[in-house]
């Protein structure tokens, strides 16, 4: 019988604190890959969304999704989209960006419920 890597390890007693550390994030701290591996389907598609409504020059992974570092459980994707807007018009009107912003969200079939904030859309999905 072969044993993976991950079983020889929970079966062999913790020597160091790196062992430790490791284990604690692979058993305890760290989000389901699945989850990460849906997270990773759906964004592209709500930035896809945002897009179509208002002129994005680029968009960007923040927050620990965006460090890799999220733990314990995915609870939300910040994304940070940087409006192309050179003539300036969308720079004194940020709550007019902000409801188009919704409305694109809003549009999307994976999103049940936006609220706009002071400098973000948070949308809500379906079955996440």
């Amino acid at each position: 019988m072969v044993l993976s890597e991950a079983s020889r390890a929970a079966d062999s007693p913790i020597e160091t604190v790196q062992q430790a550390f490791e284990q604690y994030e692979r058993d305890v701290a760290r989000v389901d890959p699945d989850d990460i591996a849906a997270a990773r389907e759906i964004h592209p598609k709500l930035r896809d969304a945002v897009a179509d409504a208002v002129p994005v020059k680029r968009d960007f992974l923040a927050g620990s999704d965006g460090r890799r570092t999220q733990a314990l459980r995915l609870k939300d994707i910040d994304v940070i989209t940087v409006v192309d807007d050179p003539a300036g018009s969308r720079q004194f009107a940020a709550s007019g960006t902000l409801r188009d912003v919704q409305e694109a969200l809003s549009g999307s079939d994976l999103v049940r419920l936006t609220v706009v904030k002071v400098r973000a859309v948070k949308a809500f999905l379906h079955d996440h």
